[in-house]
């Protein structure tokens, strides 16, 4: 337990984004089964009337780094917010929400927010 806490200590010295985004993912994966998850991190992005979801970053249990997924595509072609729905239901009420196969979380650092699901993969 004393590890977990130590790395949320050292989760709330980071301020780069992209970088704590990487220590998330890790920290939850390492309280996950060591095989069969995958973590993703969503981030709301566009104008406050029309939300869309920028899929930011994924983590596979296994893998040694996490994959940043974020590309340089026009916003209005992401999905909308409210297309996916335990995501924007998380990121609404701030609740954990789960839904078949997995679970999603809201993460909030001052007005912005971003959602972290968990999927439990096939066993194939």
């Amino acid at each position: 337990m004393s590890l977990l806490i130590d790395q949320i200590a050292d989760l709330t010295e980071l301020r780069d984004r992209d970088a704590l985004d990487v220590a998330l993912v890790r920290m939850l994966s390492s309280v996950l089964p060591a095989r069969g998850h995958q973590l993703t991190i969503y981030r709301p992005v566009g104008d406050e009337s029309d939300l869309r979801w920028l899929h930011a970053l994924r983590f596979t249990s296994g893998a040694s780094l996490p994959v940043v997924t974020a590309p340089p595509v026009p916003v209005d072609s992401l999905p909308k917010v409210t297309e996916m729905a335990a995501l924007y239901e998380a990121i609404q009420s701030g609740k954990p929400v789960t839904s078949t196969g997995g679970a999603c979380v809201t993460v909030r650092h001052h007005r912005e927010a971003a959602a972290v699901t968990a999927t439990r993969l096939g066993t194939g």
